[in-house]
């Protein structure tokens, strides 16, 4: 089972979840962090986000 798998399976009973490999959260093959786009736009909308990320070192 992967982590998208997961946070789907999240979501279904109303987890606020957010996997950063979908929605333009990263930068294409490299996988770095978009920083014009902060997480906080989201995490100050909801009371519990459960989220996962692959990353570039």
């Amino acid at each position: 089972m992967g982590k998208s798998t997961v946070l789907s399976e999240l979501a279904r009973p109303g987890y606020s979840t957010v996997d950063t490999d979908e929605g333009g959260w990263i930068e294409g093959a490299t996988h770095e962090v978009r920083t014009d786009r902060p997480l906080s736009e989201v995490v100050d909308s909801v009371a519990t986000i459960i989220t996962s990320a692959t990353i570039g070192r």
